[in-house]
């Protein structure tokens, strides 16, 4: 009979502080309470428990529209009001009281799929941005010799409404304008003819010229008259009013960078609100990005523009583009760029005579940002999306904000092979309930499909979310939901059976509510059957938490005897446990568990193990329920030598 010719040695290995996971490192060289692999699962006081599913909140009335943004109003009761944005309407959604309106645009005025679809509110307004200035002027002055059009204006009485003609000059030839294109008149600068200076839809359009309809809305009539004029084909913002329920134009009487004026305004000392790529409201001002490299800035209180003074250049001439905007602290606001980040100081002070002393200075020209809706504050820190990964900006003593080179995203570098970085602009992140949350595009999808998750708490990458398809993450909103905030994911209505909406996340125990209504029995049926109304199905979640491995710190060939599981569990749940053991590499499922009993309690398991390997590593997988596993440990038995035999 063979016997050993020394002792063995049981050892044990122990996780019982789940802390994050590590997917870059090799996993023999993981801490204890870091794990290799973690898909949607919530690591918290030290446990690991499979997130909530989704609670989707809007129906399918909604089916057929096509959305193209979202954004959140607080109305004047301090609800919180998440908007979706349609091609031509904007329909609110009351996450307080579940109430729900549409307002709709003004005739002509639409956002098609793809275009900019932002929203800011500010001043008890919505302000719908709807892309900046791109298209090439026809015309550049407010001469005969410089302008671009001659505009035929017939008498037009107060009220009434005229077509007008405009017909290009000095050689200028319209490319790519179309019958119901939004375009802009400007620069007339002839008394009588002014009010014309807005933005129309084109009715009919050839090389050499257009119509538009005119309404006289001053309180004189206009003469017939032939005067100079410029164009640009533009959308301008729109903007709901709280008041009046109703969405209008902002008006163009003067735009950005117009030479019929020298303040940058019109006879009446209004700027217009420009059109833009996207807006913010900070220090009672509105600040707007018009152009790759400027930012305009409104006067205090005001949505009128002075765009001369109230402006901000960087980085022009760098081939750098602004990418987002994010308010700070002490009137500042940081720039980022796709190639580096800076600090905006804005002048606080409303005093003409006194000199300006806003500025802008770098933080760093070694990263940039790759989507402004990745951009996301936690307290002190800043997050946000760039070509290594996911980055963070944190202050130093002086309040200055110094770019850190190393990713914060490097533990789970290896992820970021799947995400399709042709749609990273599209990736949005959000901070909440001490997490940053970020959804990106993976596996050659256009949208964003997936989410890491960061807890700030234990300073650890903590999860891999994914939903079902078609559930993807265009937007986050934080909102009050039933005296709490919560966290809203936020998906596009394509106008095909593809489910678009709000959807609560954190919410539903048995998983994510997203297909549609199920009504039970389904054909074909053997009678007798029961009857059940529709409901709403719910997808199993796919929940599951790789350990590190277990090598008990040497490599010589070990005998896994068994192990231990404490959960936390009540009635209903069910788990699975697969081993794997690595040199040799065998995967075996040594339990499969149903935990029995009617109230919540702790159990252990002690699955047998019966494998040889130098290490091995566990999943644990959450099939059914939401049992919390509170710790894991693996025993094993290591020879100082080979057994041998007496014969």
């Amino acid at each position: 009979m063979p016997k050993p010719e020394a002792a063995t040695n049981v050892l044990q290995e122990v996780d019982n502080n789940f802390i994050g996971f590590n997917s870059r490192l090799d996993p023999s060289n993981l801490q204890p309470g870091y794990a290799q692999a973690s898909r949607n699962v919530r690591l918290q006081r030290g446990t690991a428990q499979p997130r909530k599913g989704t609670k989707r909140l809007t129906d399918d009335t909604l089916l057929s529209e096509i959305m193209v943004g979202s954004g959140v109003f607080v109305d004047k009761n301090g609800d919180d009001n998440i908007v979706l944005i349609f091609k031509d309407f904007l329909y609110f959604y009351n996450t307080s009281t579940a109430a729900t309106a549409e307002y709709f645009f003004p005739a002509g005025r639409i956002i098609e799929v793809d275009d900019v679809a932002e929203v800011t509110q500010a001043l008890g307004r919505l302000y719908v941005w709807r892309g900046e200035e791109t298209n090439p002027r026809i015309g550049t002055g407010i001469t005969s010799e410089t302008a671009g059009l001659s505009l035929d204006i017939p008498e037009v009485q107060v009220g009434e409404t005229k077509t007008i003609t405009a017909t290009t000059v000095n050689g200028n030839v319209l490319t790519g304008y179309a019958n119901g294109d939004e375009i802009t008149i400007f620069n007339i600068n002839t008394t009588g003819a002014k009010s014309v200076n807005n933005s129309y839809i084109i009715g009919s359009a050839s090389s050499s010229g257009f119509t538009f309809s005119f309404k006289n809305t001053t309180s004189a009539t206009i003469p017939a008259q032939t005067v100079s004029s410029c164009c640009v084909k533009v959308k301008p913002p729109l903007i709901w009013d709280s008041e009046t329920n109703l969405v209008t134009l902002a008006k163009q009487s003067s735009i950005l960078g117009n030479s019929q004026t020298t303040e940058g305004v019109d006879d009446a000392g209004t700027g217009s609100v420009p059109p833009a790529d996207f807006g913010f409201y900070f220090q009672n001002r509105l600040v707007c990005k018009v152009s790759r490299t400027e930012i305009v800035v409104s006067d205090i209180l005001s949505d009128v523009f002075d765009f001369t003074l109230n402006n901000f250049i960087i980085n022009q001439g760098g081939n750098d583009t602004i990418v987002g905007v994010l308010p700070w602290i002490e009137n500042q606001f940081v720039v980022f760029m796709q190639k580096s980040i800076y600090v905006a100081y804005l002048d606080p002070r409303f005093d003409p005579t006194a000199p300006d002393q806003s500025q802008v200075t770098v933080v760093t020209t070694q990263v940039g940002c790759l989507s402004r809706k990745s951009i996301a504050s936690a307290g002190q820190f800043i997050f946000f999306m760039s070509g290594k990964g996911v980055n963070m900006l944190t202050p130093a003593l002086d309040l200055k904000l110094i770019g850190n080179t190393l990713p914060l995203s490097e533990p789970i570098d290896d992820f970021f092979d799947s995400v399709n970085f042709n749609a990273a602009g599209k990736t949005v992140s959000s901070y909440y309930d001490n997490r940053f949350f970020m959804a990106l595009p993976i596996n050659e999808s256009a949208r964003p499909n997936a989410i890491i998750v960061y807890n700030t708490l234990n300073q650890a990458w903590e999860t891999i979310d994914t939903y079902p398809d078609g559930l993807y993450i265009d937007n986050y909103a934080v909102c009050q939901y039933q005296q709490k905030r919560r966290l809203f994911i936020l998906t596009r209505f394509t106008g095909t059976s593809s489910y678009g909406g709000i959807f609560l996340t954190e919410e539903s125990e048995g998983g994510d509510e997203f297909s549609p209504l199920f009504g039970n029995p389904v054909l074909d049926f053997v009678l007798p059957a029961k009857l059940t109304p529709d409901t709403l199905q719910t997808i199993p979640i796919d929940a599951r938490i790789r350990s590190r491995q277990y090598t008990f710190d040497n490599v010589n060939e070990k005998r896994f005897s068994r192990a231990e599981y404490q959960f936390n569990n009540i009635a209903g749940d069910f788990i699975k446990i697969l081993i794997k053991t690595h040199d040799p590499d065998i995967a075996d499922f040594i339990m499969e568990y149903e935990f029995t009993g009617s109230t919540a309690a702790d159990s252990t398991l002690r699955p047998r193990i019966g494998l040889r390997g130098a290490c091995m590593d566990s999943e644990v997988q959450f099939i059914t329920g939401r049992p919390a596993l509170k710790t894991a440990v693996i025993y094993a038995i290591v020879a100082n030598r080979n057994m041998i035999s007496e014969e």
